[in-house]
């Protein structure tokens, strides 16, 4: 099993890592009004715990997008 070790910053905890196999990944979508432009991505992961649904916006479409493969 392919797994991603996720870290992510979350205000009310000082450190949270999740390890998981991607197991659903959308296309990019992009957006524009007059707040600005923007693109996104969601992906959903798996691991013994369960399931979660994650959103990945502008910076991190261009950073991760592309590194993350669907294992199912």
């Amino acid at each position: 099993m392919g797994s991603f070790l996720f870290k992510i910053n979350f205000p009310c905890y000082r450190r949270c890592a999740i390890r998981a196999r991607v197991t659903s990944k959308s296309d990019v979508r992009t957006w524009s009004n007059t707040k600005g432009d923007g693109k996104l991505f969601n992906i959903e992961l798996l691991d013994d715990t369960g399931e979660i649904r994650m959103t990945g916006f502008n910076n991190s479409v261009d950073q991760f997008y592309d590194s993350l493969d669907v294992w199912i």
